[in-house]
């Protein structure tokens, strides 16, 4: 394909994760079109976002939320609302030349091409699948490259020459939320506060001393079944900040977790419970040195701010989610346009707590590699930041 669209439909309804690494793809997408016109049609999560890396589409319309009833989602309304972006969500009154459906479901693609938009670009993880309308990325082996790559390789078979050009001078830095006293006040200033009020001032202590996240919560890997007990975060955050006396650490949680209420007896270990939204996380590690979450939401959004992370995942999840993508990304220009964060992570096989003796050697050595992480590497850091 060579497409030059005018007036683009991007379909951005995905978990948290998901739409971290989706954060690069806006970015690409407004640099090779520049004069197009992109309404997104997305959930809360892109919403937020877009208040925070503002100029990447022109309009928003969360119909995932507002079409969703109790905890269902109506999808006659929803199918209904999303024809009628495609046919008038744009200034000039005509319809869609190109929809992106960056989430891939039969059901989706079946929607957009009832409503005649003459392109229609997504994923293909079969070898061979096309039709004239509905074009497909060619396939690609989608557990052995990171997530961050499949929606890079959904604008470059768009157009290809104008990806190549594009992401040559692309500065990545743009894809990044951040947080300031000016631009985001409402945002940075209450996170500041509650850091403050737990003894740690960003603006001070952060050049003698370092702030480490640890957040235990995920949805999908306690589901699955790849997650520490969340009071064993707890055990975790007690054995590094005696380990690490001049660390601040941060246990982060948001609603009332059962977590929450265990003795906290080290004096740089703190419990922050996030009484805002996901722009308060992020503005929280925004300030950290570095984050201890298994792979979910948070990874992805430290990897996309450049922040440094120990994770631990399932093995079905490596190599597309280690919280490197941003890395991998730039590591592809001829000159990275960011700097590099590290992550280390730990693979859980299937069988990982088979056994309590199985669960806690396990444990044990998330605790040692978050251990000597902090030792290699954020140390250094912080010795360099006072220098």
């Amino acid at each position: 394909m060579k497409l030059n669209p005018e007036r683009i439909i991007v379909n951005s309804h995905s978990a948290l994760g998901d739409t971290m690494e989706y954060q690069p793809f806006f970015l690409m997408l407004r640099t090779m079109f520049p004069q197009a016109e992109i309404h997104c049609v997305c959930n809360q999560n892109t919403m937020l976002l877009a208040k925070l890396i503002p100029g990447r589409c022109d309009r928003y319309s969360p119909l995932w939320e507002e079409c969703l009833g109790l905890k269902e989602l109506n999808r006659d309304e929803f199918n209904r609302r999303f024809a009628d972006c495609v046919k008038h969500g744009f200034s000039d009154g005509k319809s869609a030349d190109l929809i992106i459906l960056i989430d891939r479901r039969t059901e989706l693609i079946k929607l957009a091409l009832s409503t005649g938009c003459p392109h229609v670009v997504t994923f293909c993880y079969l070898a061979a699948l096309y039709t004239p309308r509905l074009h497909f990325l060619p396939w690609i082996p989608r557990k052995k490259i990171h997530e961050i790559f499949h929606y890079q390789h959904l604008l470059k078979c768009i157009n290809p020459q104008r990806y190549k050009e594009c992401f040559a001078q692309l500065d990545l830095e743009q894809a990044r939320p951040h947080f300031n006293d000016q631009e985001n006040a409402e945002i940075y200033q209450p996170v500041v506060s509650d850091l403050m009020a737990l003894g740690y001032d960003p603006k001070h202590q952060a050049a003698d001393s370092g702030l480490i996240i640890i957040n235990p919560l995920s949805g999908n890997s306690d589901r699955y079944g790849y997650n520490y007990k969340h009071e064993d975060y707890v055990r975790l955050g007690h054995e590094l900040a005696q380990a690490f006396p001049q660390l601040f650490f941060v246990i982060s949680y948001f609603g009332d977790q059962p977590f929450a209420h265990l003795p906290i007896t080290a004096p740089n270990l703190k419990l922050w419970q996030n009484k805002g939204n996901l722009t308060h996380l992020l503005a929280l590690i925004s300030l950290c040195d570095l984050i201890i979450v298994p792979s979910t939401g948070p990874a992805h959004a430290a990897d996309l701010m450049g922040k440094d992370v120990c994770e631990m995942m399932p093995d079905y999840d490596c190599p597309r989610w280690v919280a490197n993508g941003m890395g991998q990304l730039a590591s592809r220009q001829p000159k990275p346009s960011v700097g590099i964060n590290q992550c280390r992570y730990q693979i859980l096989l299937k069988d990982w707590k088979a056994t309590d003796e199985s669960y806690e050697r396990h444990y044990q050595a998330f605790a040692q590699l978050c251990h000597d992480f902090i030792a290699q590497r954020t140390l250094k850091l912080i010795a360099a930041r006072q220098q």
